[in-house]
């Protein structure tokens, strides 16, 4: 399953807590859109994937074994000269976006202390990781000239630009009440008025369920379809007004409920 900005964000949180201030040992690109970073804390030793693949995007610490090739890509190879031996100093997310930024302190080939930032741009098949120093390219592990695109190009030596963002509001920056009251004014189902009415979200995960219907086998969820859907079409038409509780969104007796990761941080 992709992930959305508001389950990365909590990947990155994540991510920020286990490894601040871990320094970069080893660093591998086991296939062509995937990047595998080996990091040392005091106690502990961990391996970072980032993987660009269009299918299965994603960043996560992993205990899986990579096959790596005799001879390192020439992006392994320039990742390896800018940041092995850096420290990483913090762990970021875009707003609204599916991109997480590795910061890391390194020394540069005279010496001087650099500020370099891995990109980790999760977005399908536009997926990619970029290194960026001083708010330039270094480079791209796939590159996007001009030919390519007309509104963003990843190349080395241009400025480094995020990819334009949609006009709808940051789920994580709203109020639940707001997301709700303009979902309800859409005449559409639960996820979908909710993915048309926030950005960073994708609601696939979202179900009408109510209390004394918690079985998930097929014949109850046959059964409880055509009340999900007298229920929905009530909210909207105000007659069971919607409360947010504990575990994600109530109205009357029915209950809104968000992917587990989402209804963790909630």
């Amino acid at each position: 399953m992709a992930l959305d900005a508001a389950t990365l964000a909590l990947t990155a949180g994540e991510l920020k807590n286990a490894l601040t201030d871990a320094k970069i040992a080893k660093i591998f690109e086991p296939t062509r859109d995937e990047l595998v970073i080996t990091l040392r804390t005091r106690t502990d030793t961990y391996s970072l994937l980032l993987s660009a693949r269009s299918g299965s995007a994603r960043v996560c610490l992993t205990e899986e074994t990579f096959e790596n090739p005799e001879t390192p890509p020439s992006f392994c190879m320039l990742m390896r000269k800018h940041l092995t031996g850096g420290r990483l100093i913090d762990v970021r997310m875009e707003p609204a976006d599916r991109i997480v930024y590795f910061e890391f302190l390194c020394t540069n080939e005279m010496g001087d202390l650099v500020h370099n930032i891995l990109c980790a741009e999760l977005m399908g098949r536009y997926s990619n990781l970029v290194l960026v120093q001083s708010g330039k390219i270094i480079d791209a592990l796939k590159r996007v000239d001009f030919e390519d695109s007309d509104v963003r190009q990843l190349l080395p030596g241009l400025p480094y630009t995020t990819p334009p963002k949609p006009s709808r509001p940051d789920f994580l920056a709203v109020s639940s009440a707001s997301i709700v009251a303009a979902a309800c004014e859409r005449d559409l189902p639960a996820a979908d008025a909710l993915n048309k009415t926030v950005a960073g979200s994708r609601m696939a995960g979202l179900q009408w369920r109510t209390p004394d219907r918690q079985r998930t086998d097929r014949g109850a969820e046959a059964e409880a379809d055509g009340s999900h859907r007298r229920a929905q079409g009530d909210s909207r038409r105000g007659r069971l007004p919607l409360q947010r509780d504990g575990s994600g969104w109530q109205a009357g007796g029915v209950h809104l409920l968000p992917a587990p990761a989402v209804r963790r941080q909630v």
